[in-house]
This record gives structure tokens, sequence and C-alpha cells, in this order.
């Protein structure tokens, strides 16, 4: 339950689905993690200190966990979960269960006994669902069964996730050191993932500002294997005055509020929860051709989709769209219509709920 995608997509769900009619527990493998605390009730959160490799005493403590709990249906997410579920239930019992995908398959996740242990997994599974519909038909393409592959697409709170007033007063509310309100802020919010190429954006970034003033960058995020490489570039950067690491926000409305542009570079998305919280509080983007991001922006005219091979590419996207600033307010409005017309977090909440209720029933 780190800050990230995923998580924040699970707690939403159990945040949003209504309380009379089911009971949320989650358990997490190896730890918890700041999104914990934000589940509707904290004290049903389960986490079992998995140690690092394969654990058998793991498997039996996640069997007595679902055997107290008893839930008519339980939901995975990602391999390492649905492996250990699937142990699991194997004797004595046979669960329910749901998977859902998150990202695309990585080099890493395609090798012959990641997808061999896919294949026969999926097929003990009521439903496998995905964020994005090129997402579900990446999966078919890789060989994975059709049947019983389904999509359901992420969505944003738009009464949490909501434009500022003011752009100016958002930005002075920041108290980012250094920065003014007349400046062009261009933001980025994950994990330090190496695939969100943090990298790829702080170089552009630094030969943007050698271009530009009155920019700045601000990360928010925290975690990930790609974290301290990313800081240490920061330090070595020319202009590391005009890029600023937030670490981990619990609430990041008022930076959403305060960026002219989010900048998404990631080349493995399912569908980014960044980029749609961005959009709903009325910030454009400038997202990379990945899966999740040509679904949201295709037919939008809330960002820009453009190939992101290198940092000059990067730069001469980026000083596109500060020249081109004076229209991105515009994009704005039609990205938060985007939003609250195609990835409302209503229409997610019914989506996950027809599907709990009908796998229930089976």
């Amino acid at each position: 339950m780190g800050g990230g995608g995923m998580e924040n997509g699970v707690v939403n769900i159990a945040r949003n689905l209504p309380r009379e009619t089911f009971d949320v527990n989650v358990c997490c493998l190896r730890r918890g993690g700041v999104f914990g605390d934000r589940l509707p009730v904290p004290g049903k959160l389960h986490v079992l200190n998995k140690p690092p490799g394969f654990s058998f005493s793991c498997i039996r403590m996640l069997r007595q966990k679902i055997f107290q709990i008893n839930p008519d249906i339980i939901h995975t997410h990602n391999l390492g979960p649905l492996i250990y579920t699937s142990f699991a239930s194997f004797f004595g019992h046979s669960w329910r269960i749901i998977h859902g995908e998150h990202a695309e398959l990585t080099k890493d996740e395609l090798i012959i006994r990641r997808k061999f242990a896919r294949k026969i997994m999926y097929k003990g599974c009521r439903c496998v669902h995905t964020v994005s519909s090129q997402l579900q038909n990446d999966l078919i393409e890789l060989g994975f069964t059709r049947n019983n592959i389904c999509t359901i697409l992420n969505g944003v709170d738009t009464n949490t996730f909501i434009p500022a007033p003011d752009k100016k007063t958002a930005k002075q509310h920041l108290a980012i050191p250094g920065l003014s309100s007349d400046d062009f802020i261009i933001g980025s919010v994950g994990r330090f993932g190496t695939f969100k190429r943090h990298a790829l954006l702080v170089s552009a970034f630094d030969e943007l500002a050698s271009l530009h003033k009155n920019v700045m960058l601000i990360l928010a995020g925290d975690d990930g294997p790609g974290k301290y490489q990313v800081l240490q570039q920061i330090s070595a950067c020319r202009h590391n005055n005009r890029i600023q690491w937030l670490g981990f926000q619990k609430n990041i409305v008022p930076f959403y509020q305060g960026m002219d542009l989010l900048v998404a570079p990631s080349i493995n998305e399912g569908m980014s929860n960044a980029v749609l919280e961005a959009m709903a509080c009325e910030v454009p983007v400038l997202a990379n051709t990945a899966c999740g991001n040509s679904e949201i922006l295709a037919d939008s005219e809330g960002g820009t989709l453009a190939s992101m091979e290198n940092p000059s590419e990067l730069t001469q996207l980026l000083s596109s769209q500060f020249k081109n600033r004076d229209t991105l307010a515009e994009k704005g409005i039609a990205a938060r219509k985007t939003v609250t017309t195609r990835f409302s977090i209503e229409q997610m909440t019914t989506n996950y709920s027809n599907l709990y209720q009908q796998v229930a029933q089976q």
C-alpha cells in the first residue's frame, strides 16, 4: 500500500463501494504503506511481512487469513499476489478469484516461466480485468484466452480533484523556494520506476531551462528503484535550482492546481491515475504514446500525445508547449471535460460493483 497508482486505485475502489453491500479487506504480502490509512476501515489491512524470495510460510499465512475472512471474492493485483493466492487456494476450497493487470507486460514479465504462470493461473480466475482496452488487446495478442478477459477503465474523483480558482494564487500557496507566480510549472507525479523515465524528463528540462527563463520542474513521488539515481542526476544539473523534488505528498491536489503542464514520459502504462487526476484539475498533459495514455488522449483536446525517444525530442516538445502556453487554459478545460465524461470514479465503481456481484453469483 505504498504511494503508487495501482495502490491508489485499490483504495479508491474500497472507499467508494457501497458499505451496505461490500465489506472490503486488503491483504499485503510484504508490507503496508501510506495508503493503508485511506482505507474505509484501516483495521482491515492485513500485512503478512513476506521475506525476500518465494515463501511457503507466506502461502500458509495467506491461506489462514483467507479462511479467517471467508471472502466471497478474492481480487488479486499483478502476478505475485495471483501466484500466492492460487497456491493458497489449491486444496480444500475453490475460491472465486478476479485478477487485475495494471500495466503492459515488460520483457521480464514475458520470460517463459512468468508467461506460463499467467496462462495457467488465468484459467483459475473467474475474470481477468485490465485498466485499458489496449492492455486487454495486448494480452489477447500474447496468447492469453479472450474468454475471461475484460476491461474496467480507471476513474478519478472529480469532486476532490478540481481546478484552481486562480492559477497564480495556487502557485503562491505552494511555497516552493524560488517559485514565482509567473513561472511556468511543469509537473511529474509518480513513483521512481525506471519505466517512468524521470531521468529523461530531468535531462530534457535542464536543456529547456537553458533556453527559457521562468520555468520550473516539480517532481512528486517517492520510492522505486530509480529514485537515488534521479536525485543524483538532479544535483548535477546546471539548473538544479529550478527543479524541486517534493517527495510523497499526502494531498497532491494543490500541486496539480499549481501546474501549467503535466508530463508523462512513461513507456509502460495501463492507465495513469496521475494523468487523469491532473486533467481533472484542468491541467493539460504531454504524454508519451504508451498504452493507457493513448486511450485517454486519443479523442481529447486536453493534451498532446508524442513520441519521446531522447532528451532532445522532449526538450523540443516542452519548448513548444511553453511557447504556446496561452492556449493551455483551453486545453485544461477540455481535459477536465474528458475526465468527467469518460473517467469518473462513479462509473469505475459501478463497473467493479457489477463485476463483483456477477462473479459472486456464479
